[in-house]
C-alpha cells in the first residue's frame, strides 16, 4: 500500500522549512532549537521526512536520515 492510499502525505523538509520542523516538535525527544534546525536542514547529507495525515497539517511521524561515507 502506498502512503497516498493510506491517506498519508510524506514531505521532505529542506532549508526554509524550519517553521515546519518547529511545528513537528512533538515528534522529537526535545524541542528543536533554531540553530540546530537550520544546520540540519542545510547539510546536504542530512535528510528529514515528515509524514502528515492527508486531511491535516500536523505532522504524524518523522524519519531523520544521515548519509555515511566509509573509507573502505
Amino acid at each position: 500500500m502506498t502512503a497516498a492510499a493510506a491517506g498519508l502525505r510524506i514531505d521532505r523538509l529542506t532549508v526554509g522549512d524550519e517553521d515546519r520542523v518547529g511545528r513537528a516538535g512533538h515528534l522529537f525527544d526535545h524541542v528543536p532549537r533554531p540553530d540546530t534546525k537550520r544546520r540540519f536542514l542545510a547539510d546536504p547529507g542530512h535528510h528529514l521526512l515528515a509524514t502528515y495525515r492527508a486531511a491535516g497539517a500536523t505532522a504524524a511521524g518523522d524519519q531523520a536520515m544521515f548519509e555515511w561515507a566509509f573509507g573502505d
